[in-house]
């Protein structure tokens, strides 16, 4: 897989109410995009990123005609060439161990154990699956009060992440 040059950020800000529409209009223009509020719940920042640099005028347009369909101002748009940066490197250097529950985890080459009585060491690379997210953090949990009931011999992780789960599980019942 080639690597690009540049990745591009294009944002807008909107209100609420209009968030879904411009969505809809800057999506042609982004391999993806995510919508974060700002001060409040009324005030959102759409944030597209793309491979391609994006053509100015042809955005500013699609904007233009979106805007006008909803009787209002044009949002501002904001286009920024984000710079070349090995994200897995630095997505490892922001991994801090941390625990739930009776599992201490943290980044695979990671030295420092945190005390828990289980170790979990994850290689995350380009997977989902840090650990940190509400849903695995509860199927952490779960996983450690069933240990405390049962015992399981076959168990399946069919995700899409780190194996996260999968290394708790093992852990768990020596699975």
């Amino acid at each position: 897989m080639s690597k690009a040059a540049f990745l591009w950020r294009i944002e807008i800000d909107a209100c609420a109410k209009m968030v879904d529409t411009f969505e809809q209009a800057m999506t042609p223009f982004c391999d993806v995009l995510s919508l974060y509020i700002k001060d409040d719940a009324n005030h959102w920042r759409i944030e597209g990123v793309c491979a391609q640099k994006p053509e100015r005028r042809v955005i500013e347009s699609a904007l233009r005609k979106t805007a006008a369909s909803l009787s209002i101002k044009v949002p501002d748009l904001r286009i920024n060439a984000l710079e070349d940066k090995d994200w897995l490197a630095e997505n490892r250097r922001s991994f801090s161990p941390f625990r739930v529950g009776c599992f201490d985890i943290r980044e695979a080459d990671g030295k420092a154990a945190i005390g828990r009585k289980y170790s979990l060491r994850l290689n995350t690379g380009a997977a989902f699956g840090s650990g940190r997210h509400p849903s695995t953090r509860l199927s952490l949990l779960a996983l450690e009060d069933l240990a405390r009931r049962t015992s399981f011999h076959n168990i399946l992780d069919m995700g899409c992440g780190a194996g996260i789960l999968s290394l708790a599980a093992a852990k768990l019942w020596r699975g």
